[in-house]
């Protein structure tokens, strides 16, 4: 079985080299790097030996009993597994993960399902915590099946999803979702952590585009105006604390510090007013309690509204200093 693999790699894929290989007995496992070349401006990477597992499957896919899997790189990308802060890597021990979800549990991945990366996933592919299993649709619709005469073979290629593409998925079906990538303007099936969500559409980066292109002309002719008002010796606007060009719509805006604020920081209550009212308050506290007029418990709150309450007349009385 193995022979026929590969050969049958060969054949459709171009010479290969093993990337890695199972040394437990009897595994006889490994992975098939197919490097980019002429038209295939693409890696290949495959399993093999997989398909010596016969495995039993659901109702509907008993044809994928025995299987390999296959997933597709960037062609500028050094492939080299040793490195594990490659982006390379991870989509590489994706498919051994895989390899070992069959053979330890004699499970199968079918087309049309879809799996959890979130285990396994690096930081740097955030953004696809789902595979999606699906035939090999690039290759020559002769790759596959491939017939030998132990049974046949079929090969699956894990795409990797966002979670909008997901609920896409749910939503519409495999197929939708399928065609949705398709119509992108890039290779769905390559595994590339930049690759765009295909749910954001170009209509909505050009909307997006529109209105910060609308907001800077509102912020310019706002500046215009300030400096004609200046030449022309018009009161100009005052200006707003912390009044800045605003973030994307619904991102949170921070309020301005009293720091950022004249205003706060005008209404504040001096240092000197509370360091008084301390003194007086002593005072207050020192004289009730020696005059035997009330015990010390019963002078302490009187003695406590005259620290809180002497900044807070000070305050109302003092004219609040008006900032321009």
């Amino acid at each position: 079985m193995r022979d026929d693999v590969l050969a049958h790699y060969e054949k459709y894929l171009g010479p290969s080299k093993v990337i890695w290989k199972n040394n437990e007995p009897g595994a006889p496992e490994a992975l098939l790097l197919f490097p980019a070349r002429g038209e295939r401006d693409f890696h290949t990477v495959a399993t093999i030996g997989l398909s010596d597992i016969d495995v039993k499957t659901k109702k509907g896919f008993e044809n994928y009993r025995r299987q390999e899997f296959i997933t597709y790189l960037p062609g500028d990308w050094a492939i080299d597994l040793s490195d594990r802060k490659s982006p390379s890597t991870w989509p590489c021990l994706f498919l051994y993960f895989a390899l070992n979800y069959i053979r330890d549990g004699s499970n199968v991945l079918c087309p049309g399902e879809v799996v959890h990366t979130e285990k396994t996933r690096p930081p740097v592919y955030f953004n696809f915590p789902f595979a999606l299993i699906l035939p090999p649709l690039i290759e020559d619709p002769a790759f596959f099946p491939l017939k030998t005469a132990a049974g046949e073979v079929n090969f699956s290629v894990p795409v990797l999803i966002t979670e909008e593409e997901c609920e896409f998925l749910k939503k519409s079906g495999e197929r939708a979702l399928v065609e949705r990538l398709n119509e992108g303007e890039y290779n769905y099936f390559l595994v590339n952590p930049q690759r765009p969500c295909s749910l954001d559409t170009q209509e909505s980066k050009e909307e997006r585009a529109q209105y910060l292109s609308d907001l800077d002309e509102a912020m310019r002719l706002i500046e215009e105006e300030d400096k004609l008002a200046a030449k022309s010796g018009k009161p100009q606007r005052k200006p707003v604390a912390g009044r800045a060009r605003p973030g994307p719509r619904g991102a949170r805006q921070s309020k301005p510090s009293p720091a950022e604020s004249p205003e706060l920081a005008a209404r504040k209550p001096a240092p000197t007013v509370w360091v008084v009212s301390t003194i007086l308050a002593g005072i207050v506290f020192v004289v009730i309690t020696r005059g035997r007029f009330m015990s010390g418990w019963s002078a302490l709150p009187t003695a406590v509204m005259v620290w809180i309450g002497l900044p807070f007349i000070v305050h109302m009385i003092k004219p609040t200093k008006k900032v321009e």
